[in-house]
């Protein structure tokens, strides 16, 4: 079973740009992060988890509110993230058939 990457606050902290405190904080309101020897740690999915709820801050909602349709706003995001890869690769394909057609065109 392969073991999964655990990332400790402080580092959590640096790369998603958000205080200490307040991650402290989410991981007592949204149950996010895992206590290992009195330190907190997250996972990738909390990763995700934490970027989905500082996005959601930022658009306005109140904690009540992200706290009662997480699960949701999540999969709402995922699904977003789905459409803007499958957009970005229909539309590299039909560049790559453009290029085709002019080559075959041109014989």
């Amino acid at each position: 079973m392969k073991e999964k990457k655990l990332y400790p606050l402080s580092e959590v902290s640096k790369k998603l740009k958000i205080e200490e405190s307040k991650l402290r904080k989410w991981t007592k309101i949204f149950k996010v992060g895992k206590k290992i020897k009195k330190k907190i740690y997250f996972d990738e999915k909390e990763l995700a988890k934490i970027k989905v709820i500082k996005e959601l801050f930022k658009e306005g909602y109140s904690q009540k509110s992200i706290q009662n349709n997480l699960s949701k706003k999540i999969r709402e995001k995922k699904k977003e993230k789905k459409v803007k890869l499958s957009l970005k690769f229909l539309n590299t394909l039909y560049k790559e058939l453009l290029e085709i057609k002019e080559i075959l065109e041109k014989k």
